[in-house]
């Protein structure tokens, strides 16, 4: 009887460290989806540069179009749907977010500058114009109420740099 309630502590705690650790590997795969798919979409983002400004020497995004085009950039790379579920088949297991969308160009920035928003822990020198984003979602769980984790949560900072050669 002995050996029998100390097998089954054993069995236990091994059943918990293997779902703590596939737990975890689902939580990488998962962030890399959401960082890949974020960065794609900011750089679509970024590409929405007004002509007309274009044709006068300057480089401003257009604000309302990068923000559509983010959203159907992450939709399609994510499999989700308008509201940001995934689909049957999507490799996302839960809801996405977008936290954060922020246009910087030279109508209302001057370049270069330190970036900082400490809600979403971001400092970084920005060169030109750019996309900065954050998107997040649920952390994977497997066995609910052991294991509590904080959402993965991923920035973006797309930028367009002076060619210095």
């Amino acid at each position: 009887m002995d050996f029998t309630i100390k097998l089954s502590f054993i069995v236990l705690i091994f059943l918990f460290a293997w779902l703590y650790q596939e737990q975890n590997q689902e939580w990488d795969l998962q962030r890399n989806l959401l960082k890949d798919a974020n960065n794609f979409a900011a750089h679509d983002a970024a590409l929405q540069i007004d002509d007309d400004e274009k044709s006068r020497g300057r480089l401003i995004i257009d604000d309302t179009l990068a923000r559509a085009v983010f959203e159907d950039s992450l939709q399609r790379n994510l499999g989700l749907d308008g509201s940001f579920n995934p689909r049957p088949g999507s490799p996302v297991l839960s809801e996405v977010r977008i936290l954060h969308f922020e246009v910087f160009d030279e109508s209302n920035a001057t370049f270069p500058f330190f970036y900082q928003n400490p809600t979403y822990r971001i400092a970084q020198w920005i060169y030109g114009p750019s996309v900065i984003s954050v998107i997040e979602t649920d952390h994977p769980r497997f066995v609910y109420r052991v294991f509590q984790h904080l959402p993965i949560r991923v920035p973006a900072i797309q930028e367009y740099k002076e060619n210095r050669l």
